[in-house]
């Protein structure tokens, strides 16, 4: 990515100032994560923590007190956040791709990202629409509108939908799996994409101490496998990075860890998986976890919002 070049004008230099900004390592790396994930997990804490309540009710009264009387609102801004963070982005890139940039990967990386943010806005704005007609109990407002499992589905489907344009031989297959993890093992894989491609591998085989997910985990390091079959073939132990489960064919893999920075722990391992080997490549390693990475600021706010529901929400009752 490259600064806009030749303008002059006002916003010309406030976009070149902005990406200046951003390329310094402790504001990409620490500062904008943080940023982003302020207000959910604010709100997070505010409805899920009692002793941060009342901590935020006794030393800034004003703020819980809005939180309590505008609960609808709070949550509102708390989701809308990331899609202007987002359209802000996408202004910068616009106005940087006017002077003569190339992006055709970012721009299919924000069709993806926009057409999460617009069914989420889709449904919000319904659920607004209709407060009027048919007023809501303040304590079921939240659980009624939010669906962080379904907005994580379509980041996965994101996510393929991404690698698939971006994919110049249409012959190969791109599958990606999103795996849940839980005390340092693999506990489910609830999303995966194409929906007809079921995962190959057990969950019990992926949770060899060597496989791709459980080494994304524990380094909390993009991994990419080049050759699948000639990895899983090597016999030098802690350094191998893929395991045969029995059903893996010839193919190249992905592996990035979702961080969620509130607690520093790392809940999903993102798994792009292609069936042509050297598809993926180590040198574009970076490439790779530029485009991850703004799913997982996305899945990790879902998860936030999914803590919450957890939190806040009665079960609901699963109908046969």
């Amino acid at each position: 990515m490259k600064y806009p070049k030749g303008g002059d004008g006002h916003y010309d230099r406030f976009a070149k100032q902005v990406y200046g900004f951003y390329k310094r390592a402790w504001v990409s790396l620490f500062f904008a994560p943080i940023a982003l994930a302020i207000p959910p997990t604010f709100i997070t804490a505010y409805y899920a923590n009692q002793t941060f309540k009342k901590a935020i009710n006794d030393y800034v009264p004003d703020i819980g007190a809005v939180l309590d009387n505008y609960i609808v609102v709070a949550i509102l801004l708390a989701a809308a956040y990331p899609a202007c963070i987002l359209a802000f982005a996408k202004s910068i890139t616009r106005r940087m791709d006017s002077r003569g940039l190339s992006v055709d990967s970012l721009l299919h990386l924000l069709s993806s990202l926009d057409r999460i943010v617009g069914l989420k806005e889709h449904r919000f704005g319904l659920f607004a629409k209709n407060l009027s007609a048919a007023p809501r109990k303040k304590n079921n407002t939240f659980c009624e509108i939010t669906q962080p499992l379904f907005q994580i589905a379509e980041n996965v489907r994101g996510i393929c939908d991404l690698f698939n344009a971006l994919n110049t031989k249409k012959t190969s297959l791109i599958r990606v799996i999103l795996a849940e993890i839980k005390d340092g093992k693999i506990s489910s894989i609830p999303v995966h994409y194409p929906a007809d491609e079921p995962v190959r591998s057990s969950i019990k085989a992926l949770n060899h101490p060597n496989s791709s997910i459980l080494t994304a985990y524990r380094t909390r390091k993009i991994v990419v496998i080049e050759d699948t079959r000639t990895e899983g073939a090597r016999r030098d132990g802690k350094d191998k990075k893929y395991v045969d489960t029995g059903s893996s064919k010839e193919g190249s893999l992905i592996c990035y860890p979702v961080v969620y920075v509130p607690t520093e722990e790392v809940p999903f391992i993102i798994s792009v998986h292609c069936d042509q080997k050297g598809y993926f490549r180590k040198d574009y390693a970076e490439t790779y976890e530029l485009n991850l990475q703004r799913f997982a600021l996305r899945l990790s706010l879902e998860y936030s919002l999914l803590l919450m529901k957890e939190k806040i929400c009665a079960p609901t009752k699963q109908k046969n």
